[in-house]
Parts: structure tokens; sequence; C-alpha cells
């Protein structure tokens, strides 16, 4: 069961969610109220650019979920101090610091809001007993890793040394100063309508400064935590800029997931600042401050809608719109009894490319294989390909969408026009995967009719 499968490639992802909108929803209700935690929690999840990301194994959104329920694990003993033992409260607080142990392991840049959980146990008036509670929860996760990298390669610090140092990345990404700080909100506008969705995490932040006046404990907490994790990120990537004369860019927060740690915090905010302007403009009553907070959403909304239709067009998704690889396993099921001990793929796209085609191998729920070959690769990178002559039995398997990875880069023409050198055995119904066999020629192709249409944008080596 599960294996090396789709349901335990999805179930991560899928977990991942469930962590990141249920903190966000009883951190919202615990601080505000169940209305605030609802479409916090509702904003969070249906973020168009996470919408897309969401398929894929990304730490980053984990950890954020992660970090979220630990703190609204502390704000709970907070609420219902009087209503539990105080066994329970340190229990929880306990299970608080395990949470944050384990959302460093997932993402260690969560250090940086480390204080923000000092802040929360003190503005809270948590006692000392519980301090000690936390971080012992904390440590003991820290320690665990410890004793694994001792065990495994000897040096107890290894992980630790292996992320701390900064890993240099491309020019291209923005350098100026103004487009590094306004990096957040764009991170958001990338896609159709998100210049609304932009305006509303935008309100949020700045939301969030505005907590920092306030006695609210809540808002103290959620300022300090969009604040603090804004400015970290900005400043690593300004710091090269000023420092060093744009020489290096060692952060490159045009990744949306980068973000993801303060996302929280800033809708939790845009929504209670929201309330808040409504209950003004209301002047106490009810039904007008819940009908100008449905009308001022109403906004950010007709973005979210713009936007994941878009993500819902898109090929961008691991899983894809037409089921292509769905309809690939269906084949391997369909001729398993005939196929061959070999596959072969290209590796032009990385190793998520390669690790995710195996995925297929085996049923839905990895309870079983349903081809047991040897997987090959007629690529190393985007610029060394082995001969054709090489690939004479065999198997080929090519994904159309990933060919946009190779536009502008040397190629040679069996990878450009495959279907007019070797009989195509599988096509999926959109045209995207294809299955060929390099001992035949094109003109036996399996009653499978086929446009030989050559790739865009690739520069083809004869």
């Amino acid at each position: 069961m599960l294996g090396y499968s789709e349901l335990a490639y999805y179930l991560l992802p899928f977990l991942t969610a469930v962590f990141l909108g249920f903190g966000t929803w009883w951190l919202g209700k615990l601080m505000f109220s169940p209305a605030v935690g609802w479409i916090a929690s509702v904003l969070v999840v249906l973020a168009p650019r996470y919408v897309r990301d969401m398929p894929h194994i990304l730490p980053d959104y984990l950890a954020a979920g992660i970090f979220t329920l630990a703190v609204a694990l502390i704000f709970w003993v907070s609420v219902n101090r009087s209503g539990i033992s105080s066994y329970r409260s340190l229990l929880a607080i306990t299970l608080a610091g395990v949470l944050l142990g384990w959302a460093y392991l997932t993402r260690e840049y969560i250090v940086v809001l480390f204080p923000c959980i000092g802040l929360a146990l003190l503005l809270l008036k948590m006692p000392r007993r519980e301090w000690v509670a936390f971080c012992l929860g904390a440590f003991s996760v820290y320690l665990l890793e410890c004793i694994w990298g001792w065990l495994i390669y000897g040096d107890p610090f290894i992980r630790l040394f292996a992320v701390s140092g900064p890993r240099e990345t491309s020019r291209s990404f923005a350098t100026g100063t103004w487009e590094i700080i306004k990096q957040f909100p764009e991170a958001f506008n990338n896609i159709r309508g998100g210049i609304f969705v932009a305006g509303l995490v935008t309100f949020g932040l700045l939301s969030g400064l505005a907590g920092l006046v306030s006695r609210n404990p809540s808002w103290k907490v959620l300022a300090s935590w969009s604040v603090l994790g804004w400015m970290f990120f900005t400043l690593i990537a300004l710091l090269p800029i000023w420092l060093f004369d744009g020489e290096a860019v060692y952060l490159r927060m045009h990744k949306f997931r980068y973000w993801a740690l303060i996302f929280p915090p800033v809708f939790i905010s845009a929504v209670a600042g929201l309330f808040f302007l409504a209950n003004l403009l209301a002047r106490g009553s009810r039904i007008i401050s819940t009908a100008v907070v449905m009308a001022l959403l109403a906004i950010p909304a007709f973005g979210y809608l713009l936007g994941l239709a878009k993500v819902a067009a898109s090929d961008d998704l691991v899983r894809g719109n037409n089921n292509e690889y769905q309809e690939f396993r269906e084949f391997l099921i369909r001729e398993q009894d005939s196929l061959p001990d070999v596959f072969w793929t290209d590796y032009g796209t990385g190793a998520s490319g390669v690790r995710s085609l195996p995925i297929y191998f085996y049923n839905w729920a990895g309870s079983k294989k349903i081809w047991d070959g040897n997987l090959r690769y007629i690529s190393k990178g985007s610029s060394t390909w082995i001969d054709q002559a090489k690939i004479s039995s065999g198997y080929v398997i090519l994904d159309r969408n990933k060919y946009s990875y190779f536009a502008g880069k040397s190629i040679p023409l069996y990878f450009s026009t495959p279907e007019t050198i070797w009989a195509t055995i599988f096509r999926s119904s959109n045209g995207h995967v294809l299955v060929l066999d390099p001992s035949r020629s094109p003109a036996v192709n399996n009653g499978n009719s086929s446009e030989n249409k050559s790739i865009p944008g690739l520069n083809v080596v004869k």
C-alpha cells in the first residue's frame, strides 16, 4: 500500500493544505472570531498561485502550516486557561514545541520566526514551567536530528552546516531595490487577476504594521510574524545589492513558495483589518458591518476567480488536466504482456521529472507494479545526448509538456521530431505524452495517425 505511488505522491501536498488551512482557521478563530478564521483559511488555501504549486512536494508550505499550528496551540492554552488542567496545558505547550522543531526540520529558515514564539509566550504571560515545557519539546526534535547526523554521517551538526551557506543564483532575477521591496505582493500578481490578490496581501501587511502599536497580544504577534518575515526575506535579497553592487543574488524571492511562512499572519491580518474597518463604518450595526466586509472581499474574490480559472486551464499542474499520464498507465496495463524490458526517457528537465515518471509504473495505490524493467536516459542535462544508434531496443517515452525547457538549446533531430523517425505506439488524447518504438519505422504506426510536427523554439542539430 502507498509505496512509490500516485497516492503517496499526492498525500503530502494534501496534508500540507490541511495543516495550512486548519492552522490558519484555528489561529484566526482564537485571535479574533470564527468568521475571521474561516475567511482567512479559505483565502490562503485557494490563493491561485498556491493552488498551482499545491500538487508539488514543496517543504515551505508544510513548514508554514506546522508553525501556524504551533502558534495556535499556544493561543489555545492561553484562551482556555481556566477550563483545562495544568497537565493538559503542559502537554499542549510541549506539543507546540515539538511542532516548532518539526517546522525547523521541514524548512530551516523558520528560525527567523523564533522570536515571534518568544513574544507570544511573553505577551500571553505563560508561566515559567510552560516556557520550559515548550523549549524541551523543541529541543527534543533537534536532538533527534543531531543523533541522526552523528549515527549516519559522523557529524551531529552536518545538516546545519549544509544549509547555512548562501546559494548564489542568477542575476536575471530582480536586482533593483524597489523591485525587491515589492516582491511579496508581486509574487501574487504574476497570474491573471493577481492585482486584486496583491492588493489584499498589501493591506494585510500594512494592517500588521499598524498592529505593532496595538495593545492586543494577537495583533502584536501577527505584526511581528508578518513584518519580521517580510523584513528578513527582503533584507537578505537587498544586502548583495547594497554591499556588492548587485554582483550576486543569494535569495530567489521571485519564488512564490519562499513567502509561505508569512501567509497565515498576513491573511489573518487582512481579514481582521477589514472587519475592523467595517465596524468603524457600521457604527455598531452588525448587518451593515457584515455587508461592508462582504463588499470589500468581493474585490479580491474576483481576482481569485480569474486566477483559479487560469490555473485550472494550465498544464503546470503535476497531474495535468487531461489525465495524459493516467492514459499512459492504462496503456501499460493494456500492453503489459508485450512491454519491453527497457524504457528510454530524457533527463533534461532534472530529477523531478525523472522521479515522477516511475509513479505511473505502479497502480494508483502503489500496491501493484505494472512494469518492472530498466529505465534509461537519452540525455544528461540539456546538452549531452546519446547517439540515436544506441537507442535500438525498448520504447522511448517523451513528454511534450517539458519541451519548453529545451527552447534555444541544441538538441538532436530524433528528439525534435521523433514521430518522423520512430513508430508511435501510444499517444495521449492531448498529444502530450508519446511512446515510440525505435526498432520500427513511422510507416508502421500501429493504426495511430499523427501530425509529425517539430517543436517550435528548438535548435535542432542533425
